[in-house]
């Protein structure tokens, strides 16, 4: 892809901490510029959202293909949905879906954040060498630790993966997903097995009371992923958000339990907890220790994404990565000077750049809603 793309973003909207307010961004051979460059295009945003490096700080990203489910209509402890599944796995529909080599299950989830604006994903499983190939029109973070949860995995296990984190190394655990006495129970086991600091990253902390996360997590500096949709479907119950205020980060979890996308995550805390949901879509970066540059920091490569009116991928209106224009509405792309292959979202048309194009087309699983110019993908469920 050209990475020398100039030109002035006017009449958007950026997060200041407290609130969306006015902005102009100009952008040079593909960097933050602090004036216009010259000869280059004007877009005119007319209020729409421009959020900087968009992280989607949880999810299963080989899960994405399977259709949502939920073995019975609610859970006490996440413990037992897996159970659940798990003996699922064997019939025939899931038998085939599991079939797929995993680089086709990953990049079909890949392709989802993509067409979410998505800049960053990180990864809830054992690294594999496919997630963080460069040719992927995003970031899969490499950098991290994990253990898939306190009740799956051996306390060795997950001693020794805490054991290994560092502040910009962290280690990701599923914890406390349920409202019962044994998620609130993991809690106390982590800090047993001494993995609760600075370096620690809690998933979904439902079962965690609030004046625990105030008065013990916080002060140590353990972050939170809230997967609101996921935990909303299977428990029937949010996280304690507010007392994990700067602490904060949001995940889709996987398509196996969650609405569909971020936006759908964005839109769930909207509805329960109001600017907090863009105090920590804007977070994210910082509170997880991520190699990603301050919000539009002069020379810096241009990465953002503009949402507007709606917040729904529907709505989004150009993808900005590393100073590359990915895809957007016909009109700006068109007036970017890119060269673009038609598709649809959601009915919405839209332009991708042609090595984006090219990308997607590589998958097997198809992403519902989405039809490129040609097709070239089957569908399998």
């Amino acid at each position: 892809m050209n990475s020398r793309l100039s030109a002035s973003l006017v009449n958007g909207r950026r997060w200041d901490g407290h609130a969306f307010i006015p902005c102009n961004l100009h952008i040079a051979a593909g960097r933050w510029s602090e004036r216009p460059p010259r000869g280059a295009p004007t877009l005119d945003l007319a209020g729409a959202h421009v959020l900087p490096t968009l992280v989607n700080a949880h999810d299963h990203l080989e899960l994405n293909h399977y259709p949502r489910t939920r073995p019975r209509e609610q859970y006490a402890n996440a413990a037992d949905w897996a159970q659940d599944v798990n003996a699922l796995l064997d019939q025939p529909s899931y038998a085939r879906l599991r079939a797929h080599p995993y680089e086709a299950k990953a990049h079909a989830g890949l392709v989802k954040n993509v067409l979410s604006g998505v800049h960053w994903v990180i990864q809830h499983g054992k690294p594999h060498p496919y997630l963080f190939q460069r040719a992927h029109s995003i970031r899969v973070l490499s950098a991290y630790e994990w253990a898939h949860s306190v009740y799956l995995s051996a306390p060795q296990d997950v001693q020794r993966a805490h054991a290994r984190a560092t502040h910009n190394r962290r280690f990701y655990v599923h914890a406390a997903e349920g409202t019962d006495a044994r998620a609130a129970q993991e809690i106390d086991t982590l800090e047993r097995l001494g993995c609760l600091d600075e370096r620690t990253v809690l998933i979904h902390g439902v079962g965690i009371p609030a004046q625990t996360v105030t008065q013990t997590l916080k002060p140590r500096g353990v972050t939170l992923v809230a997967c609101p949709t996921t935990n909303a479907y299977l428990l029937s119950a949010l996280p304690t958000l507010t007392a994990w205020r700067g602490a904060l980060a949001i995940g889709t979890d996987s398509r196996l339990t969650a609405s569909g996308d971020l936006w759908d995550e964005v839109r769930a805390l909207l509805d329960s907890f109001g600017a907090l949901a863009w105090e920590a879509l804007h977070a994210a970066p910082h509170a997880l220790g991520l190699p990603i540059p301050p919000a539009f920091a002069v020379g810096t490569p241009a990465t953002c994404t503009v949402i507007g009116p709606g917040l729904t991928r529907g709505n989004i209106q150009l993808v900005l990565f590393e100073g590359q224009a990915l895809w957007g509405q016909p009109a700006l792309m068109s007036a970017l000077g890119v060269r673009t292959v038609p598709a649809t979202l959601d009915s919405t048309p839209i332009a991708l750049h042609p090595l984006l194009a090219r990308w997607i087309r590589r998958a097997t699983l198809e992403e519902s809603g989405f039809t490129l110019s040609q097709p070239a993908v089957r569908r399998w469920w």
